[in-house]
């Protein structure tokens, strides 16, 4: 692996683990104690029908917020021109829809990471080349795939789609997305199921297989005196993460 990949992986480590820890913490406070958001993979007719129309009232925005999976109101703000036109080229560029993207395999997440670069890129010049994307794209979904590899590994971890479902709806990641990516899942879940569940894989599997196997490795490596909470926390990551290295070298 090169430095610069190195670098990057341990920023986006250190970046993913930080929010895990506020998220964990956020939620325990009973101001957050609020009641779960619809499910993700269930929405009713209604909200389908809601999320058709991009112009309704702040009303109905408003009670789309306490019943539909992807909080409308936080959609119709993010749909600008530039942001909708973004997703729109991009899907384009990727051919996502025609890929058979669907699947939880290393060929299928590259699609999903490609255009999440894709995106990024129309917004704000990243100043890499289609190809360079194109590698990073590929460098990231080797990355989640052997986040999945070790944990099934060495933790006796499968994946669970519906557990998946259930830890993001509890954590209300979509929610506290930002308001591209949440743009990037409509439009996905608008043309496919299967699409939206594996594009929400590579926003928010990571957080779910950390969350899955952090007790195990807590059992396996207790805290030591005097340790705080936060520091044990992220000694445990940094091994964990340091292991996802070694597979990608």
């Amino acid at each position: 692996m090169s430095t610069k990949k190195k670098v990057y992986f341990l920023i986006g480590s250190c970046l993913l683990l930080t929010l895990t820890i506020l998220l964990s913490y956020f939620y325990s406070q009973d101001d957050f104690n609020q009641p779960m958001p619809a499910d993700l993979t269930d929405p009713t007719t209604d909200e389908m029908e809601q999320e058709d129309d991009l112009t309704t009232s702040t009303e109905e925005e408003e009670q789309q917020d306490e019943n539909s999976d992807l909080p409308q109101e936080n959609l119709v703000e993010a749909s600008s021109e530039e942001m909708v036109d973004a997703v729109t080229d991009s899907i384009n560029e990727t051919g996502i829809m025609t890929a058979g993207a669907t699947s939880t395999t290393e060929s299928s997440y590259y699609y999903h990471f490609w255009l999440k670069q894709e995106v990024q890129h129309y917004l704000n010049d990243s100043g890499l080349s289609r190809s360079e994307r194109q590698e990073d794209a590929s460098y990231q979904a080797k990355e989640l795939m052997a986040w999945k590899e070790l944990a099934e590994s060495d933790f006796d971890w499968s994946y669970n789609e519906d557990r998946f479902m259930s830890h993001t709806n509890r954590k209300e990641l979509v929610r506290e997305d930002t308001k591209i990516n949440r743009l990037i899942l409509q439009k996905l879940r608008d043309e496919n199921d299967d699409l939206f569940v594996r594009h929400a894989e590579s926003n928010y599997l990571r957080s779910f297989i950390w969350h899955e196997i952090k007790d195990q490795l807590k059992n396996d490596d207790p805290q030591e005196d005097g340790e705080d909470d936060n520091a044990y926390e992220h000694r445990l990551y940094r091994q964990f993460a340091s292991k996802i290295m070694d597979k990608l070298e």
